[in-house]
């Protein structure tokens, strides 16, 4: 039995991971959805576009809305109403019919509110850190593994689902997995009241761009959500634009695609057990470079057109590399800000990234029609290299030591962060 300490940490990781199925499935349930019943591409396209676009807005507005109503409560209000607005896609489809206005408007309510939810759950895990004893990079490496597991799995699952049911019945499924995670956090999830917002709050102000102000005013943060945001930036063309078009030049199918993503996300996976086990003991400034560093290696041998066993070996290799990226991000990002505004800079975070994406695609594709794909993927792999050898050597990230430590304490960081 885990101890008491513990169970409202775990619970939490549990409700990460049943979430972010959820929205896995989703992603692949509700385009199928609308192709489903109205056989119309354009309008999947258009689909896609509105379960994408409000993230962003979700992230900024959220953060406020958590740090003002407390992570636990937007949590769950997020996840309750994730789970109607995908309910009343065929709910209303099925009582009074369900015009395709109304049905964009229900995916964008969706995706606002899961990002809502996502900004919320990852600032609240923190605290469960501490009240656990467990180290931010033991606690953020099992969130990072319950943010990836799903991207493995979810859309076998989705897909599985579709093919035994119908693309109503899977929303009617996600919508009930919405539910799960909130129940989950509302039953489980304990936060006790030992930071007081008034603590801390004198010269912190309410207002939206609060989180931003204070990125803006720490070099090390501002570091960190630049490299946050730059990495999106590179690696959102790679996956949803470069490679497809990249495999299908060179005679692979779809099939290989799907395998190799799965042996980059094994990888990662892998990467991400590494930082729970050693991350307090590797120095911080090696980890950020080795991450860039290792997937610019894979992205140059890619535009060598090396052995399908080459590409997934360097695949597999790159994903170690980067693993620890992420959840080591995310401790630096809690260690340098305070509790009562964690929930606006982390939605700064996690907005930015969702900003870079599009616009790393946007570049991404111009690229493609004037030079080729190759030389694309090759300048992204540059471009890796050099973020690595940036991070290595700016004096940014000199000497880095947290601001905030946990109440119970934790090791040092290592002398070579």
């Amino acid at each position: 039995m885990l101890p008491g300490r513990r169970l409202a940490l775990f619970a939490l990781l549990s409700a990460i991971l049943i979430s972010n199925i959820g929205n896995t499935v989703a992603r692949l349930a509700v385009p199928w959805y609308v192709l489903a019943t109205t056989e119309s591409p354009s309008r999947t396209g258009l689909a896609a576009f509105f379960g994408m676009a409000p993230l962003v807005f979700g992230a900024f507005f959220g953060g406020m809305v958590a740090d003002e109503l407390g992570f636990k409560r937007t949590s769950v209000l997020a996840d309750l109403l994730s789970g109607l607005s995908i309910a009343g896609i065929p709910l209303l489809a099925s009582m009074v019919g369900l015009p395709f206005p109304v049905l964009l408007a229900l995916v964008a309510l969706g995706a606002l509110f899961d990002s809502s939810g996502d900004t919320a759950r990852s600032a609240l895990i923190l605290g469960l850190a501490d009240e656990a004893h467990m180290s931010l990079e033991r606690v953020n490496s099992l969130e990072e593994v319950a943010i990836r597991l799903p991207l493995l799995i979810g859309p076998p699952i989705a897909g599985s689902l579709i093919a035994v049911l119908d693309a109503s019945s899977v929303l009617w499924l996600d919508a009930a997995s919405f539910g799960l995670s909130a129940l989950v956090v509302s039953l489980l999830v304990t936060v006790s009241g030992r930071t007081s917002r008034e603590e801390f709050a004198l010269g912190y102000g309410g207002d939206l761009l609060q989180g931003v102000r204070v990125v803006y005013k720490n070099p090390a943060l501002l570091t960190v959500v630049r490299l946050n945001a730059l990495t999106s930036a590179m690696l959102a063309p790679l996956a949803s634009v470069l490679m497809p078009v990249y495999m299908r030049g060179i005679g692979r199918t779809a099939l290989d695609l799907g395998l190799l993503i799965a042996v980059v996300g094994v990888g990662g996976l892998i990467g991400v057990g590494t930082f729970y086990i050693a991350g307090q003991r590797i120095p911080r400034r090696l980890l950020m470079s080795v991450g860039p560093l290792g997937l610019g290696a894979v992205a140059l041998a890619l535009a060598t057109v090396p052995p399908y066993g080459v590409m997934a070996v360097a695949g597999f290799l790159g994903g170690i590399a980067f693993g620890p990226f992420g959840p080591l991000l995310t401790t630096i990002a809690a260690e340098q800000t305070p509790e009562p505004v964690r929930g606006r800079v982390f939605g700064t975070l996690i907005a930015l990234a969702t900003v870079a994406s599009p616009v790393g695609v946007l570049l991404a594709g111009l690229a493609l029609q004037v030079v080729g794909v190759r030389p694309t993927i090759a300048l992204i792999g540059m471009c890796l290299l050099l973020l690595a050898a940036w991070t290595a050597i700016t004096p940014k990230l000199r000497g880095l030591r947290p601001v905030y430590e946990p109440l119970h304490g934790r090791q040092g960081l290592s002398e070579g962060a």
